[in-house]
């Protein structure tokens, strides 16, 4: 198998296949470096193409009209009458309603305080950092030293991916229903195995295992399936991709 892993690690360093280049993003760190500091690299959402649930409850970490923490996955907030005043509750399931929210609350809420010295700052702000766009800076999500990443199933940030083959797989052909809670450890895989029913539940075990359903909202396992991931790597490729993976 040594001769796999040493494919696998000329894939992962981008020397081996053209456009895949795993190192890109998740660095290496050597054994003896585990106890040290790294500079982790953070991903894009709309480049990663993952679930973005978690990076906007990260940025969005409280209600601005409360203060408590968001109750669903939704931009939530309230809308405010232009003429009455009057606020009522609403999820804001699209931008443009937020938005519009946004404009109509400063306009006719804070216009002569709070909504000038926001612009005034946000205006010297930007020029002083040379225009980083704070939200963009924050929207993304770390990607993370592989070291030990066999032991760690499932995949991706919000766990909806079962095993490390199934994320080697174009993201259309990913398990949509899996188990999560055993512990039995699948080698050929790297992850852990389902024991899922026909129907779709969770065989009965001493871990009560739960199903998880990527069609739920924040369970996506969309994403991360581009060429550079190694998708379209050949099957010869992605054992040896794995066989890598496992001596990290």
């Amino acid at each position: 198998e040594g001769g796999k892993a040493e494919l696998g690690k000329q894939i992962y360093l981008g020397k081996a296949r053209k456009g895949v280049k795993c190192v890109g993003c998740h660095r290496l760190v050597k054994r003896e470096d585990q106890d040290k500091p790294y500079q982790s690299t953070m991903v894009r959402v709309s480049e990663i193409g993952t679930d973005p649930a978690t990076a906007n409850n990260f940025l969005l970490e409280a209600n601005p009209t409360n203060r408590k923490p968001w109750a669903t996955g939704q931009y939530e907030g309230t809308k405010q009458g232009i003429l009455t005043g009057k606020r009522y509750g609403k999820y804001f399931v699209y931008r443009g309603e937020a938005m519009a929210t946004v404009v109509v609350g400063v306009i006719f809420g804070d216009l002569f305080f709070d909504g000038l010295i926001a612009a005034y700052r946000s205006r010297s702000v930007s020029e002083k950092t040379e225009h980083i766009n704070v939200a963009d800076k924050l929207f993304r999500y770390k990607a993370r030293p592989l070291t030990g990443i066999w032991a760690t199933a499932p995949y991706l940030h919000n766990g909806s991916v079962p095993n490390l083959r199934a994320l080697l797989t174009p993201e259309d052909d990913r398990p949509t229903k899996f188990c999560v809670g055993n512990r039995e450890f699948d080698a050929t895989n790297l992850g852990f195995k389902s024991n899922i029913n026909p129907d779709g539940t969770c065989a009965g075990d001493e871990y009560g295992a739960t199903l998880l359903d990527t069609s739920k909202f924040g369970n996506s396992n969309k994403g991360h399936s581009s060429v550079r991931h190694g998708v379209e790597l050949s099957d010869t490729d992605k054992e040896a991709l794995i066989e890598f993976l496992k001596t990290l």
